[in-house]
């Protein structure tokens, strides 16, 4: 069943235990699941969303229609007929989407903004319930890094994120200020991302925290200023969300923290979807907070090894349903993990499909190449590549070496030989890496896409 009850206490007979206790029980119970067990479990929580959506929502008791039969029984074999959710649809009917009344133990619900990366931005409704089942997610996967109870974590989350949390439960920090708010004795401490890297810092201090969790970007910024400070700030392990750290992100964490680093999956839609397996490297999905599907562009499921869309269902969206949402991104799923647990694997998360290039000739790729080249051949700590026209690229880098040595011939040749076009190639350093209005780092950017698109919207208006 949905996990329920007081947002304070949930009771188990005679035990009482807080959410988060009773939520990193249950993730505990299911990690050792196998494949068919797990599945079960998935499902029976997404009949409940579902039927939660139909008689809830007006916009799901219409869309929703066809796979009920006889009232309340499910047609799972229409699931695949249901229509993936897009952005444009939240931006038109997000209203008609949101549940007035929370089931118990959900709640309060918070609004969050997506930063429009992907071309739309939008805002949703999110759960309590779902902030906490993704920090028992996350401390999860920490465990499989060696985490121990002591530990004490700085997560870095949206303004509104942090508003939302119970400060019973949690330590959070002030924007302009060095105290702290709430439970000053919890081992989990809340920052938002919007703050400076040396405020994040003063906080992590005063909390003693051990582990950190931000966006890469976040990371990077806060271990730089570390690397400014005379104070000693001991760390076990730093992640990176929402993108995949960077090796100039891992090298700087290693150097400043000697920490361990790992990716997670993350986003502020649907919060924690996977995390980064010690074993393979791959992505193991969090198959009891989200239903996640890769499509290819006829909407069929894509196998192990090909890459597709991602659709992704959040099992605990409760305050605003998101069912079959296109999140804008492409990976690829991989072979069962050697690590043995039943959770499906990412091999790889390959880019945002805005992102994608498109040059002369029509054809749509995600130009992906290795971190290698670009550090053997540029000595470049930090690099991104920017389709600036319909045969042009621009690649920016971050590099100690002056240009003796580094060859740019040599990369010039690799990106047109990998792209089979005779490419028009520009070079230039930059100091700082440019950003998405969130704060995000990508590797590759469609410029002219968007240049055309923002000329699109201005004939238009």
């Amino acid at each position: 069943m949905l996990i329920s009850g007081p947002n304070e206490m949930i009771s188990m007979g005679e035990q009482q235990e807080t959410t988060q206790q009773f939520v990193t029980r249950v993730l505990a119970k299911t990690e050792t699941f196998n494949k068919q067990e797990l599945a079960d479990y998935q499902r029976s929580q997404l009949a409940q969303l579902l039927r939660l959506a139909h008689t809830e929502t007006a916009f799901y008791r219409k869309r929703l229609a066809p796979f009920f039969r006889k009232g309340d029984i499910l047609d799972w074999q229409k699931w695949n007929d249901i229509p993936v959710l897009k952005r444009a649809d939240i931006k038109e009917h997000g209203e008609t989407m949101i549940v007035k009344n929370l089931p118990k133990g959900h709640g309060p619900s918070y609004e969050t903004a997506s930063s429009g990366t992907t071309g739309t931005p939008i805002t949703v409704h999110g759960t309590y319930l779902m902030l906490t089942a993704g920090t028992a997610a996350f401390a999860r996967a920490c465990r499989w890094y060696g985490h121990v109870n002591n530990d004490r974590y700085c997560l870095v989350m949206n303004a509104a994120q942090v508003e939302a949390l119970d400060r019973n439960v949690w330590a959070v920090g002030i924007e302009g200020s060095d105290r702290l708010e709430g439970n000053k004795s919890s081992s989990r401490l809340a920052v938002s991302w919007t703050w400076s890297a040396e405020h994040i810092l003063s906080l992590m201090e005063q909390h003693r925290s051990s582990c950190f969790s931000g966006y890469a970007t976040t990371l990077e910024n806060v271990a730089e200023a570390q690397m400014k400070r005379c104070a000693d700030i001991k760390m076990k392990f730093m992640v990176g969300v929402s993108m995949a750290l960077t090796p100039r992100a891992r090298k700087l964490v290693t150097q400043v923290f000697n920490a361990r680093t790992y990716s997670a999956y993350t986003s502020k839609e649907v919060h924690k979807v996977a995390h980064e397996c010690p074993v393979s490297g791959g992505f193991h999905v969090n198959s009891e907070l989200v239903l996640m599907e890769i499509l290819d562009d006829s909407d069929k499921p894509c196998a192990p090894g090909e890459t597709g869309r991602v659709i992704i269902t959040p099992l605990f969206g409760t305050a605003q349903p998101l069912i079959r949402y296109e999140l804008g991104d492409l990976a690829t799923w991989g072979e069962p993990c050697p690590c043995g647990r039943a959770h499906p694997i990412i091999a790889r998360i390959d880019g945002r499909i805005r992102n994608q290039f498109q040059f002369a000739g029509g054809h749509r790729f995600m130009p992906g190449i290795g971190h290698e080249a670009f550090r053997d051949l540029l000595k470049a700590d930090q690099w991104q590549v920017a389709q600036t026209g319909p045969l042009d690229v621009e690649v920016r880098f971050i590099s100690p070496a002056s240009d003796e040595f580094i060859d740019k011939a040599a990369m010039t040749d690799l990106l047109q030989k990998s792209y089979s076009l005779n490419l028009n190639v520009a070079y230039r350093r930059v100091t700082i890496m440019p950003l998405t209005p969130a704060g995000k780092f990508m590797d590759y950017v469609n410029k002219y896409e968007m240049q055309i698109d923002a000329r699109a919207n201005e004939n238009a208006s």
